[in-house]
């Protein structure tokens, strides 16, 4: 705790001389993040987006028609404005947002960025777009929506285009702003909010692409050089730049890119997995600068957004998900036994052979991608779920990663070799398996046996159609069609250890690219409990392992036995669940929330220890409201309350109607604290005799018939003495 005092310290005063030298200099911006954390690798993150034809289409959802008011209702079309959600504008390489679209000028498209670029007039002229796209070069392709008994709209259709007549937007003549509320037709409010909305809706949100173009930028405005990033298409720029950190040129270049893709072609998503696999089979996607050298401890992410199956010819050779084998290709420790798809490993399985999407991933997944000697296998093994395939909690025997049940755990990723990991976003996609979930479907031999039957205790239905496919109650379906390629799409992700999100409307969409960028950061973060110790001190018969989880900046401490070969057992104590109680994985017991814990510090004045909350008053009192006064307005808290909040007391949290934030785990953060162990004295010691006439002598004799003063006395008087463990934590 003084380290840290200490540092702050020095940091301050570095700024008061900085501020001497220059009074206007800017205001230096400290990390709320340690040093240590901040320089860790990079991730790389290959990114593919979707460029098919399909992207331009102003529908997502239920299709009507583009000839019937269901078209304009978002209930049904999910891509038609909402008057619930907000729709802000996208977010450019320097950070800033491009500016609200207005509603009596309004791009057709917010990424065309020409001076004359084509504008609507929405209180006079609006009509829905059913399809727009724009190409860079300048020229667009409008089809617009026959709404029938909306005056102003249908008389603008002369060709034979019955479902979206072309017509330029210049000369497109059209109503009020509208959108449908089953058979009634809504004209956007006249308030300032309720037209801006609806303007920025209509320039960056409006068919699938822009709406995709729009959440991705700003999910990824967020990066900086803590990431390093690449980017495809799936029909053009279908080549790779080099991984480069997230800054600078390289950011201005995503960016430029992103809002320049355009939409057409078929979705060979297939052979887009595949280059993202080979991005990194390539040991310059490895090298940092900032070390000169690769780093092999670095993880690899694809993420991908598409709004359709895949189709088109694939034919590379690749490692077969159905295929049996002795290991896993990657595993060189050989620490995962055989791969047959049975037991925990049943949702790896597919229903077919062929080289399905699900393949390719697994491809990448299983494979050492850089097995040379000069590549080591130091990629930091993830942990995020404790459970099997039946849904039980798993009790680790040994090493957690020894248990099959928690290696096949696709929540988990136990991969120490280079591997790629795909997070799957799908604009308006649902797993066939899922559907006929919600709709009952059933199995085709009776009438009463759904696909995938219910799991009680769970009423999500993609998470009872995973546990089904877990378990093997079902199966994957063949990936023959159109429909279950989207279950494909799903086992892509689950056979790489990474997560499928469906979208069905541009809230839903930010939702899921955050989700995504959440996911990889508690990856960087959390990865497995070892590699964040601060180390491990052993008493005679127990081990006692601190660790820290910065996903969320809480800490834990645990006790395990020490075995007779020097290994370690079971967790027999878990210290961040002892204190804040409820049901401890690792121990696999219920505890009760500590609610009087015994917290002291030291009475300077009597020489005593005493409860640090009794210890709270007169001046110390005063000290700590003068200090906290604008925190306590503003939460509308007591000093007394805050104090137990830091104790432990989750009583004024938001989860129990309180202002303070909630917390997993009443334990803070461990890092750079060692545990130390006091026990009954156990040391060799001699004693030094000292002079009868010595201050020392003096000060506390030594008499030799009852052994006052002396060590070993020490030690018979302590012998029982009770054990601790002191461990430093931040509160």
């Amino acid at each position: 705790m003084n380290y840290k005092i200490l540092q702050f310290i020095s940091i301050s005063a570095l700024v008061m001389l900085a501020g001497a030298r220059q009074s206007n200099a800017s205001l230096l911006q400290l990390t709320h993040d340690p040093l240590f954390l901040s320089q860790t690798v990079p991730p790389a993150l290959a990114v593919t987006f979707d460029d098919s034809g399909s992207m331009a289409w102003g529908y997502m959802g239920t299709f009507y028609g583009y000839d019937r008011k269901e078209f304009a209702d978002p209930s049904l079309n999910k891509v038609y404005y909402n008057p619930n959600i907000v729709y802000r504008p996208p977010i450019g390489a320097d950070g800033v947002e491009f500016p609200d679209s207005v509603f009596t000028n309004a791009k057709v498209d917010g990424f065309d960025f020409r001076t004359n670029a084509p504008r609507v007039n929405l209180s006079a002229n609006y009509i829905p777009i059913a399809y727009n796209n724009f190409y860079s070069q300048g020229s667009y392709s409008l089809r617009f929506a026959k709404i029938p008994n909306t005056p102003g709209v249908s008389t603008v259709y002369t060709n034979s285009w019955s479902y979206y007549p072309s017509k330029t937007a210049r000369n497109a003549s059209g109503r009020y702003a509208f959108y449908y509320n089953g058979n009634t037709r809504v004209d956007i409010p006249n308030t300032d909010f309720d037209k801006t909305n609806f303007a920025n809706w209509y320039t960056y949100y409006n068919t699938r692409l822009k709406m995709g173009k729009t959440a991705v930028s700003r999910a990824f405005a967020t990066f900086g050089p803590n990431f390093k990033i690449s980017w495809q298409q799936l029909n053009n720029n279908t080549t790779f730049p080099d991984l480069e950190k997230f800054e600078l040129t390289h950011r201005e270049k995503f960016f430029k890119w992103l809002f320049n893709v355009p939409s057409s072609g078929s979705t060979p998503l297939r052979k887009a997995f595949y280059r993202a696999g080979q991005l990194f089979q390539q040991s310059k996607s490895y090298f940092s600068t900032d070390f000169g050298a690769n780093i092999t401890c670095q993880q690899n992410f694809h993420i991908a957004l598409s709004d359709g199956e895949w189709n088109k010819s694939f034919g590379e050779t690749i490692i077969q998900d159905e295929t049996d084998r002795t290991k896993l290709p990657g595993d060189s420790d050989n620490l995962y036994g055989a791969y047959n798809g049975n037991g925990e490993q049943k949702i790896y399985q597919k229903s077919e052979s062929g080289s399905t999407l699900s393949d390719i991933a697994f491809h990448f997944w299983a494979k050492d991608l850089m097995p040379t000697a000069a590549f080591k296998n130091n990629v930091k093994r993830f942990k995020a779920n404790y459970t099997n395939a039946a849904g039980n909690v798993i009790t680790p025997v040994g090493s957690d990663w020894e248990d099959p049940a928690f290696v096949w755990n696709s929540k988990n990723d136990p991969a120490y070799w280079q591997h790629m990991v795909t997070f799957n976003v799908g604009m308006g996609l649902e797993a066939s398996r899922t559907l006929d979930y919600i709709e009952k479907t059933t199995d085709g031999d009776d009438n009463t046996n759904p696909i995938c039957p219910e799991v009680a205790g769970l009423s999500d239905p993609r998470e009872v159609v995973y546990r089904d496919l877990r378990t093997g109650a079902c199966s994957w379906p063949g990936a023959s069609n159109a429909a279950t390629k989207i279950d494909d799409v799903w086992h892509s992700s689950i056979n790489s250890r990474g997560d499928f999100f469906s979208a069905n409307d541009p809230e839903e969409l930010t939702n899921a690219l955050n989700k995504v960028v959440n996911s990889i950061l508690e990856r960087l973060s959390r990865g497995s409990t070892s590699s964040v110790s601060s180390g491990v001190v052993t008493s005679s018969t127990k081990a006692f392992t601190p660790a820290f989880d910065s996903s969320d900046w809480t800490g834990n401490l645990f006790s395990r036995p020490v075995n007779a070969n020097g290994t370690f057992g079971n967790i027999e104590w878990d210290l961040s669940c002892q204190l804040t109680g409820g049901f401890c994985e690792g121990t696999q017991t219920n505890v009760a929330k500590q609610m009087d814990r015994r917290v002291f510090t030291y009475d300077t004045t009597n020489d005593t220890a005493v409860r640090l909350l009794d210890s709270v008053g007169g001046d110390v009192l005063s000290r700590f409201e003068d200090n906290s006064l604008d925190l306590r307005t503003r939460l509308n808290i007591n000093t007394k309350d805050l104090i137990k909040y830091l104790l432990g007391d989750q009583s004024k949290e938001i989860q129990n109607n309180g202002p303070l934030r909630n917390r997993e785990s009443v334990l803070g953060d461990i890092v750079h604290s060692s545990p130390v162990v006091q026990r009954g004295p156990s040391g060799s010691y001699t004693d030094r005799y000292w002079p009868v006439t010595s201050p020392e002598y003096l000060a506390k004799p030594y008499d030799s018939n009852d052994g006052i003063g002396s060590y070993e006395k020490y030690k018979i008087d302590n012998q029982d003495r009770e054990n601790v463990v002191y461990i430093g934590s931040n509160t």
